[in-house]
């Protein structure tokens, strides 16, 4: 991303595998297609809170490592 305001943010990304541009989930609501929630976070019951999943981008190069799964 390009010119991003400094300031905290939270990312979620998943692999739609089969392009249906959608994160596809079972019949529990749970997600079908690998995602990653920044932070690292992987719920459990519930959503994680904004605070739990969120980084500080000081305006300039923020790097992040996400894992699918």
């Amino acid at each position: 991303f390009a010119r991003v305001a400094a300031g905290d943010y939270a990312i979620a990304a998943f692999h739609d595998a089969n392009q249906n541009h959608d994160l596809d989930r079972n019949w529990l609501g749970l997600p079908a297609e690998d995602w990653a929630l920044s932070g690292g976070a992987r719920p459990t019951v519930a959503p994680p809170t904004f605070d739990e999943v969120s980084f500080r981008h000081s305006g300039e190069i923020t790097r992040l490592r996400a894992k699918l799964e």
